[in-house]
């Protein structure tokens, strides 16, 4: 029952992280104007269709139907490769700066590691959730019809 409350809950959230970016809202506490939407992508309608799909099969999770059982495993599966990747650009960056990060670095260095800590322990516990619900989703696949 855990697993799936907390696929809900994780679904619920990427939903209305896609929501706001559809929307155009990038941060509440931003002071800057929000920047205007281009056209419409195949990346952000595929990202928006797993996004769709693994909510639904959340929700439906709770019946034991095995298609809602799949789009959780593909939407839980899809948080983990982009938390995943985000922990590695956030470690390869910080090894291998780029400009902004060079003049970033340059400000102060407490600051620049305290940065890279705090990025590194945010990601690897949504990462650690993520591989937990998948996994979890992974053994429930014997109860389900």
């Amino acid at each position: 029952m855990l697993i799936r409350i907390g696929n809900l809950i994780f679904a619920s959230l990427a939903l209305m992280v896609s929501l706001m970016g559809e929307a155009g809202c990038h941060s509440a506490v931003s002071s800057l104007p929000p920047h205007p939407h281009g056209p419409i992508t195949i990346r952000e309608v595929l990202m928006d269709s797993i996004v769709v799909f693994w909510f639904a099969g959340a929700l439906a999770l709770f019946s034991h139907k095995r298609l809602a059982w799949i789009g959780s495993l593909v939407g839980t599966g899809a948080s983990v490769c982009f938390f995943a990747e985000c922990l590695v650009t956030i470690v390869w960056l910080y090894i291998f700066p780029n400009e902004e990060m060079a003049r970033n670095k340059d400000i102060g260095i407490g600051g620049y590691i305290a940065a890279l800590v705090i990025g590194v322990g945010q990601f690897s516990i949504l990462l650690a959730v993520s591989l937990g619900l998948f996994t979890g989703l992974l053994k429930m696949r014997k109860e389900l019809k």
